[in-house]
């Protein structure tokens, strides 16, 4: 029960961070901003850990759902794994945004590095619970609430940048 609960508190506190986050980044989601285009270096919230701490908790959950011969430990345990080694592996670490592109640094996989030429939209969340989307010329990633909590000046450099207009639902390309 104390690590499902531990789960469930995890689980919450991702719930929190991202109210929060959509909270702070209303003026930017509805294209209220003026797009600025200032160069932003930042490590990212400490938020971004969740995520892998929670899938930890919901291994350990399932191994001791496995001890205590019950059926759902194992599907548990894997999914605990997946969320755990994507969380930790996929973990934003830190944001670049120049003149001449981005660049999103992540825990253990190799950065993701962006021109602003290549930029064709930034498409804000469209409920709490998702992230914004980076797309690009044949690529695509997404930043989650807690990467860029705290750093929502980040994402408005990326609209300045890139030179993008507000479409009445994405950050786009100006024609």
């Amino acid at each position: 029960m104390g690590l499902f609960a531990a789960w469930l508190g995890l689980v919450g506190s991702l719930l929190a961070v991202d109210l929060r986050s959509w909270h702070r980044t209303t003026p930017l989601r509805l294209g209220l901003l003026p797009p600025r285009r200032a160069p932003v270096c930042t490590t990212s919230s400490p938020t971004t850990r969740i995520a892998g701490l929670a899938g930890a908790s919901m291994v350990a959950w399932g191994l001791l759902l496995i001890l205590a011969s019950r059926p759902t430990g194992a599907p548990v345990a894997l999914a605990g794994t997946a969320i755990a080694v994507s969380g930790i592996r996929s973990r934003v670490t830190g944001l670049t945004v120049g003149p001449d592109g981005l660049v999103v640094g992540y825990a253990a996989r190799a950065p993701f590095a962006i021109a602003w030429i290549d930029c064709v939209a930034l498409r804000p969340p469209r409920w709490p619970l998702a992230g914004w989307g980076l797309v690009g010329a044949g690529t695509r990633r997404t930043l989650m609430p807690s990467d860029v909590l705290g750093q929502e000046g980040g994402l408005e450099s990326i609209v300045g940048f890139a030179d993008f207009v507000f479409d009445g639902r994405d950050w786009v390309r100006r024609s």
